[in-house]
């Protein structure tokens, strides 16, 4: 039997999803994978012809929602739009959630070499390095912050938390697919994510259950317990995992490699070093502000 095409379109969650389908031995007689060029964000107008041959060639689009940040032409209404006929398209959300990592930011305002540690910033760490007299004291500071059980209020740390299921509800709210219910009830049962943007296999599984039952696969079986988004396990302060119900949490990692939290720290401040301090107060200001105004 000659099996129908499918592709992922999105981010990084895009690769795994795939993986996951093809895990599915129902799912894997029927289809066989058709790659785009590479993830969206890695991506540009130029690689539109490639990403046609792609479309026009498969059975079966599944697609995270991407608006026009990186251009019309890569967007996934103008995909959808562009399949051929008769292709079945499968929506899903840009799964993001930050309820356990409510002070990581990304540092876009600064060159790319601060980036060379962790794409992933702690707003605290930085403000400790900006307001300390040496880099050794603002490593002090942030440790004791993290492990600090009452640095974050029970309060603050639920309403952050369900503000950042409200975003996930809200990006999810016209596609085939969504996760933010299953993110409420689960969050503090076990650790759903491991940065902002990198869930767990748990959530990602859930995904492919969803499109598993559009297709009327009606075996769900994925086995397996690989993390395909585990090369980087960001700390949770001690003051979130005191509103979890769970005490098992993986051991902090940073692109594959497993590190402490003291190396953690000062890996993110050795990069602020190399830095103009101008620059960062800059872009800290601008982002506590934006966190701020979510808050209101």
């Amino acid at each position: 039997m000659n099996k129908k095409k499918f592709a992922v379109y999105g981010n990084c969650q895009a690769g795994p999803i795939a993986k996951l389908l093809l895990n599915n031995e129902a799912f894997k007689q029927q289809f066989e994978l058709v790659n785009f060029p590479n993830p969206v964000y890695m991506m540009s107008n130029k690689d539109w012809p490639e990403i046609l041959q792609v479309l026009e060639d498969i059975d079966l689009l599944i697609f995270q929602q991407v608006g026009d940040a990186f251009g019309h032409l890569l967007s996934s209404e103008h995909l959808a739009a562009n399949v051929k006929p008769g292709a079945i398209k499968v929506s899903y959300p840009s799964i993001y959630f930050n309820g356990y990592f409510v002070e990581v930011d990304y540092l876009r305002g600064l060159p790319g070499t601060v980036n060379q540690f962790s794409e992933y910033h702690d707003m605290n760490v930085a403000l400790n390095y900006l307001n300390s007299d040496t880099p050794q004291q603002a490593i002090e500071k942030s440790l004791a912050q993290i492990q600090d059980p009452d640095f974050y209020s029970p309060r603050d740390v639920l309403s952050r938390v369900q503000l950042s299921i409200d975003e996930l509800k809200s990006r999810e709210a016209d596609l085939d697919t969504h996760v933010a219910t299953f993110v409420e009830e689960h969050w503090q049962t076990g650790q759903l994510f491991f940065s902002v943007n990198h869930p767990a296999r748990q959530i990602m599984l859930e995904i492919c259950y969803q499109i598993l039952k559009l297709l009327n696969i009606s075996n769900e079986h994925i086995p397996g317990s690989f993390e395909h988004l585990g090369e980087t396990k960001l700390p949770i302060y001690q003051s979130i995992k005191k509103q979890m119900l769970t005490t098992d949490f993986p051991e902090l990692k940073m692109k594959g490699k497993q590190i402490d939290m003291r190396t953690y720290i000062t890996g993110l401040i050795d990069t602020y070093v190399d830095h103009d301090n101008t620059l960062l107060v800059t872009e800290v200001t601008r982002l506590r502000m934006l966190k701020h105004l979510e808050m209101q």
